[in-house]
């Protein structure tokens, strides 16, 4: 699961169904799909006052219900169908440590656990039921960047940093176990999926995959992106990576053992990276049949894996879209965006 929206999307799962107030108070905002007249009734509940103002621009796309997290406060905002809104539980702890701003949150395979990594050049291990701090990685030198755990296995998680070095961590020894170095900043992080090996990818444009069992050069180098990676992850089924870049493409590739030379074998477009240069994250949905990404201009943008065709491009957020990522199981979608809020989305097919 994608960063910090794996929280919201995992409070989902308890909290489907019921009325159209949320436990966490605030605003309930009922808006109707952009291809209609842009009618718009918010009924704030006591002393509460509606803290955003969620654009519809007249995109010919399906309708979608969106929410939004933030400030404390829940902002219903959808579309005007029969469909049941999503009932968000409130927070139930605070896990506070970092010393500056947080850039990757993640679950591990256990589902008890996250780890965090942040610009205060730490990345560090929660207890997802007490809040409690469980370990604090303190070996880079510079900001770190990104943040994957294993997918099955001993409890280890990866790290990318600007100190250009991927270190892999075992949450149950004090001091990183393998660490890689670059010549170059890295940016983005992943596991693959049988865990034998760790996807960097950074200011050089390229792709490099580690070996865990020697802490040497890297076995594969993928080269296509023009501009600096930005996001990786590993698709569910592990065959195939997906890579973000400020390129303002995302590409598709081929990792299994025998795949051609040239393992690039999608290239997905239409998002874009501005002069913020942030680090815009992609993700799978769980089948594999959908792929999204963030993006600098407000939006977010899911595709068809197969077809590479444009399926949405959802407005609302007031920044850029840093993250997005699909719920396991039910057809949801999650987005992060510097506007400080989190939306939720029910994508109809």
């Amino acid at each position: 699961m994608s960063s910090i929206l794996g929280l919201a999307l995992r409070c989902t799962e308890r909290g489907r169904g019921g009325g159209a107030k949320g436990k966490a108070g605030g605003t309930r905002a009922l808006h109707q799909h952009p291809m209609l007249p842009h009618t718009c009734t918010c009924l704030p509940l006591p002393h509460h006052t509606p803290t955003h103002r969620h654009a519809h621009p007249p995109f010919p796309f399906p309708p979608i219900r969106m929410h939004c997290v933030a400030h404390t406060q829940v902002h219903w905002a959808g579309v005007a169908v029969s469909h049941t809104p999503l009932r968000l539980p409130a927070c139930t702890c605070a896990m506070q440590g970092h010393k500056n701003a947080v850039l990757e949150v993640q679950w591990m395979a256990d589902g008890e656990h996250l780890v965090s990594c942040s610009a205060d050049k730490t990345a560090r291990a929660w207890d997802a039921q007490t809040g409690l701090q469980v370990k604090k990685a303190t070996e880079h030198d510079n900001h770190v960047n990104s943040i994957c755990p294993i997918r099955r296995g001993p409890p280890l998680f990866a790290t990318a940093s600007d100190d250009a070095t991927v270190k892999v961590w075992d949450q149950r020894v004090r001091r990183s176990v393998v660490t890689f170095s670059d010549k170059f900043q890295v940016t983005a992080v992943a596991f693959a999926d049988a865990g034998d090996q760790v996807y960097g990818g950074g200011l050089d444009n390229t792709i490099k995959a580690w070996d865990l069992r020697s802490a040497g050069e890297p076995v594969m180098t993928l080269a296509g992106h023009a501009e600096t990676i930005t996001g990786l992850r590993t698709s569910p089924s592990g065959t195939h990576l997906l890579s973000n870049a400020m390129d303002n493409t995302l590409r598709v590739w081929d990792m299994r053992p025998y795949a051609p030379t040239n393992r690039c074998v999608k290239v997905l477009t239409g998002h874009s990276h501005t002069f913020e240069k942030n680090l815009l994250r992609c993700a799978w949905s769980a089948d594999e049949r959908r792929i999204t990404a963030g993006s600098a201009d407000w939006n977010v943008y899911v595709w068809d894996a197969v077809s590479r065709k444009l399926l949405y491009k959802l407005p609302g957020h007031r920044g850029s879209v840093n993250d997005a990522a699909f719920h396991p199981t039910e057809p949801i979608i999650g987005s992060a965006s510097s506007d400080r809020s989190i939306f939720l989305g029910e994508l109809m097919d």
